[in-house]
């Protein structure tokens, strides 16, 4: 028994023993079958080492084209041709390396598997494909656009949105939202903030009864909101969000940047899980120089006299730069100061000013545009201290030689002057101790003691914009209807803000704005444009400073008057100046009417109106 039991325990031993073979030989096959999967299956790690070293290359690829593309402007001066792109091509790779298929706006450029579209005005865009960060690569189309400034506008279009998407999406939308963005659209037309809460279709018939556009009833609501530039995109499903250094914007279908430099940018877009980019080659920023060395004050002055390129004598004020060429540097067309400039183009990059040259006849008392007869200020009171300002009734006579009369009992257009109502006046709890009686007179007398003393003073070139803005191109415009800058004492509060240790700033004077008309009148080719109304910007949508060109850019009726920008259009500005005995007066033209560089307006003080902005008036301390 014994040894038979021995028997069938060696049988069985050796039955385990075998078994165990087998299936170290099926696990040892399992592993090799994984391990060659993952080295040569579509996912593994090989065909990805691959895929990551082709993505670097096709980045590599990419931005040569792109190198190419900068090469063939900078060759041609700003502009492209075949035969430059072709000669930039060859040398990133080879005559055979590529190739290259005009397509009439732009041509194609393969190299393997990428394709970049090359705009003929000098832009790329990259074509549909796989790409990092997305499904599907965002097809971009960028163009830079020039205006009468230093500045370029670098418009984005976004391929695949249409006008009809987002109609389509506002129609899904409930009354309150439609009621806020048409609400919002009322009050850049001066509605007042009750009607967030009116009803929708009470808010679209006032609107197509009171506002026709350009002669044109809308009677589609959503198709008035898209061209008027009012619709808020936040939750829209194909908004795109364009990136440009540190500037983010949504669209639905384009938007635009400003820039202050020729060169190249890179505009990159998100939109879901779709991204791409284009590259603006910027060419159509004019050549604007500056001194690079600030002003020091003379000996008893805060300034400097220097002579400008017409031969005329400027102050210049200490701790400013002067323009140093044909386009800023002459006093007939536009003398131009700057606060800042960049240390290696010698680009202005501050708050820019105008000089407007007075002369001062002592004897007679009076304050004069230089080189004519039209007085912008007197000494009338009685003991001989306090100076008032002589205003231009444009409207009766467009060269403006007929001035209101001031007299202490007046309650027209007048100052300086203190609202003397109690409910919509200086008087009123709404001033918040921004002004009393005396302060609007003290600020007039010294800024007269100036004038005399310099011979002139200084306006803003553009309207006041946001933030830290006071007067620069390509920013958007404050008006009264912002917290920090509400009502006609928030921005009268704004603008004394600016403050450098040789000027005094404020909001500009109606005398000042007067003035500054009547030496256009008298100076440079401008003259044309004080009483005119199709220069400005009357687009129905506010745009950034500086940028208004027309709709003939090849020969465009701009919107500056002896190097000063949107006197006619894009905001009312409100002045120091007073009518009655609840108004302030805004001047010029604004984004929605027609109207002219003289027009006057008259307003309460406490409207928070957002077409009302203002402008910069500077003299030398």
């Amino acid at each position: 028994m014994m040894k038979i039991k021995q028997k069938n325990q060696k049988k069985r031993n050796a039955g385990i023993t075998l078994i165990a073979l087998v299936v170290t030989i099926i696990v040892l096959l399992i592993l090799a079958a994984i391990s060659i999967s993952m080295l040569s299956g579509e996912n593994s790690i090989l065909n990805r080492a691959g895929q990551a070293r082709d993505l670097t290359g096709e980045k590599q690829i990419q931005e040569k084209i792109r190198l190419a593309v900068a090469g063939a402007i900078a060759n041609g001066n700003g502009s492209i041709t075949e035969e430059l792109l072709t000669d930039e091509l060859d040398k990133y790779f080879g005559e055979n390396g590529y190739d290259l298929e005009d397509k009439g706006d732009y041509w194609e450029v393969k190299v393997g598997n990428v394709t970049e579209n090359v705009s003929k005005s000098g832009t790329t865009g990259t074509s549909e494909g796989g790409g990092a960060g997305g499904n599907n690569t965002l097809v971009l189309t960028a163009t830079d656009r020039a205006t009468e400034s230093r500045a370029a506008v670098i418009e984005v279009s976004v391929d695949g949105v249409t006008e009809s998407d987002i109609k389509s999406w506002l129609q899904t939308l409930s009354t309150t939202d439609l009621n806020n963005m048409l609400a919002q659209m009322y009050l850049r037309q001066n509605w007042a903030d009750s009607w967030l809460s009116e009803d929708y279709n009470d808010v679209k018939g006032a609107f197509e009864d009171e506002f026709p556009w350009n002669g044109e009833t809308y009677t589609d609501e959503y198709d008035m909101m898209i061209k008027m530039g009012f619709v808020d995109y936040t939750n829209f499903p194909n908004a795109t969000t364009l990136t440009l250094n540190s500037q983010s914007i949504k669209v639905g279908i384009s938007g635009e940047f400003v820039v202050t430099k020729n060169g190249s940018y890179t505009i990159s877009a998100t939109q879901g899980s779709n991204s791409g980019s284009v590259i603006a080659n910027v060419t159509k920023c004019k050549i604007e120089e500056y001194t690079t060395t600030p002003v020091t004050a003379e000996t008893g002055k805060n300034s400097k006299t220097v002579t400008a390129k017409d031969s005329q004598t400027v102050e210049v004020p200490a701790g400013f730069y002067y323009g140093d060429d044909e386009n800023v540097g002459k006093v007939s067309t536009g003398f131009v100061i700057t606060d800042s400039v960049d240390t290696e183009t010698g680009y202005s990059n501050g708050n820019e000013f105008v000089w407007i040259p007075i002369d001062y006849n002592s004897t007679a008392g009076t304050i004069k545009v230089k080189g004519t007869e039209k007085e912008i200020a007197k000494l009338q009171d009685e003991i001989s201290t306090n100076y008032r300002g002589v205003l231009y009734d444009w409207s009766s006579d467009s060269t403006g030689n007929t001035p209101y009369s001031w007299s202490s009992t007046s309650t027209s257009y007048r100052e300086p002057a203190y609202l003397t109502d109690s409910s919509f006046g200086d008087a009123s709890s709404y001033n918040n101790g921004v002004i009393d009686t005396d302060t609007l007179q003290t600020e007039y007398n010294d800024m007269i003691a100036s004038v005399k003393k310099y011979g002139g003073f200084y306006v803003a070139r553009y309207e006041m914009g946001k933030g830290s803005n006071y007067s620069k191109i390509g920013v958007e415009p404050t008006s009264a209807a912002e917290s920090n800058t509400s009502m006609w004492y928030g921005l009268y509060k704004k603008a004394k803000e600016y403050n450098k240790t040789s000027i005094t700033a404020g909001m500009i004077w109606g005398s000042q704005y007067d003035a500054m008309l009547n030496f256009a009148l008298s100076n440079g080719n401008d003259g044309s444009k004080i009483t005119a109304k199709t220069n400005g910007n009357h687009s129905g949508k506010l745009l950034k400073t500086g940028t208004w060109l027309g709709s003939n850019t090849t020969n465009p009726e701009t919107d500056k008057i002896n190097n000063i920008f949107d006197l006619e259009g894009n905001m009312w500005e409100w002045t120091k100046e007073a009518n009655s005995t609840n108004y302030r007066v805004s001047r010029g033209g604004v984004y929605l009417n027609s109207n002219s560089p003289s027009y006057r307006y008259s307003y309460d003080p406490l409207y928070t109106y957002v077409r009302g902005g203002s402008r910069l008036g500077l003299y030398i301390k």
